[in-house]
């Protein structure tokens, strides 16, 4: 085979593994489908969906998010308040860790900036997605 005929077909090759390499196989979850996630049954009204482990209990996964919260608002004139939440799985089990969803509160106004964040006794980070109103 020449030089110039070879490049289409590795092109071709190429192009062929991209494709097939960013479908699914039959019967395979995206990794967004697979996603951890946990309906709320007290404390608050929604659901709590993995993101990430960003530490190896609660007060280390505390101190992360405060680092964040200080490069998002630009200053650390905050506080960071706790409550537990109750949450189950799609078949109604209670995982064992402990889940605590977050209150950024401005510190002088004590006003209330965001409750987004759940974190867990293990460190673990959750997105609190809220029911709708």
């Amino acid at each position: 085979m020449k030089l110039h005929q070879i490049f289409p077909l590795i092109g071709f090759l190429i192009l062929t593994g991209v494709i097939f390499g960013c479908s699914n196989i039959e019967g395979e979850k995206s990794v967004i489908e697979q996603s951890i996630s946990y309906q709320i049954t007290e404390g608050a009204c929604g659901k709590v969906i993995f993101e990430e482990r960003i530490g190896i209990d609660s007060v280390s996964a505390i101190e992360i998010i405060r680092e964040r919260k200080v490069d998002f608002f630009g200053h650390s004139n905050f506080l960071i308040e706790s409550t537990q939440l109750k949450v189950e799985d799609i078949n109604g089990s209670a995982p064992e860790e402990k889940f605590f969803a977050l209150y950024m509160l401005d510190e002088d106004s004590l006003l209330l900036h965001s409750v987004s964040e759940v974190i867990t006794n293990k460190g673990n980070l959750y997105n609190l997605s809220w029911c709708q109103d």
